[in-house]
């Protein structure tokens, strides 16, 4: 125990978790929206939208605990960031879970489209 934290290794092994899991995912949802027709810039502008959302968040909360800002300004500015960000986490869902484009889109050639029967059951009730 006092060998981890003098190293801080649980530290690194998040980092390094984080960085191995966030970098596939990442490819993974780009993907995703190529399969259904949209730009994987698409994913980089809600990301920084929600950093921003984040900002402001920690902003407002920051300075609400300092004394600085009045504690009205806190909740409206909390809560328009929260609505922000949850409405693009569930606009994202909804387009990572939408049937992907049937035949060639801009992006490449169906994936489904090969002729292969288990793949072409996926999606289908």
């Amino acid at each position: 125990m006092a060998i981890d934290e003098a190293l801080n290794l649980e530290i690194g092994l998040n980092a390094v978790y984080g960085l191995a899991v966030f970098i596939p995912g990442l490819a993974v949802a780009f993907r995703r929206l190529h399969d259904i027709g949209k730009s994987g810039w698409l994913l980089v502008i809600i990301y920084l939208a929600m950093i921003i959302c984040a900002a402001v968040m920690i902003g407002a909360s920051l300075s609400a605990l300092s004394g600085v800002a009045s504690p009205g300004g806190f909740g409206i500015g909390v809560i328009v960031s929260a609505v922000i960000v949850f409405g693009l986490a569930i606009w994202l869902l909804v387009m990572f879970c939408t049937n992907g484009d049937v035949g060639e889109n801009k992006y490449g050639p169906d994936p489904k489209a090969d002729g292969s029967e288990d793949i072409s059951q996926i999606g289908v009730e």
